[in-house]
C-alpha cells in the first residue's frame, strides 16, 4: 500500500492524492486505488481513518508529504518532455557528453537557437 499523486482535469490540471495497493484474488493480482480527497489536509484525515496500525498510518502519511508534486503538472508536450529531460540531467550530473546533448534539446523545446 503506497501513496501516489496523479494529476487530472481537462482544462486546469491539478495533481491528486490516491491510496494504491495490490490486491490478490485467486491467481490474478489487481490494484485498487482510493481516491484520499481534493487537499492535502483531507488526504490526511482520510489516512487517519484507516482501519491500520499506527505505524502504517504514519508511514502513510509521511509518504502523502514526501511525494507531494512541488509544481503544476505540465499542460503542453514540450514542458513534459523538458522536465523529462532535467530529470535525466540529474541522474546523470558527471557524463558531459550526456548534459550537452540534454542542453542542446532543452534549447530546442524552449525555443532557443542551438550553436553546433
Amino acid at each position: 500500500m503506497f501513496v501516489v499523486w496523479k494529476w487530472t482535469g481537462k482544462r486546469k490540471l491539478k495533481y491528486y492524492p490516491y491510496l494504491q495497493e495490490s490486491v490478490r484474488e485467486g491467481k490474478r493480482t489487481k490494484v485498487k486505488v482510493t481516491y484520499l480527497g481534493p487537499t492535502l489536509e483531507a488526504a490526511e484525515k482520510r489516512i487517519l481513518g484507516l482501519d491500520l496500525s499506527a505505524e502504517e498510518k504514519a508511514r502513510l502519511v509521511n509518504e502523502l508529504h514526501r511525494k507531494q508534486p512541488k509544481a503544476p503538472p505540465p499542460e503542453t508536450i514540450e514542458a513534459k518532455a523538458a522536465a523529462q529531460l532535467r530529470r535525466i540531467a540529474l541522474r546523470y550530473p558527471q557524463d558531459e557528453r550526456v548534459q550537452r546533448a540534454i542542453n542542446v534539446a532543452l534549447a530546442i523545446l524552449e525555443g532557443g537557437n542551438v550553436d553546433g
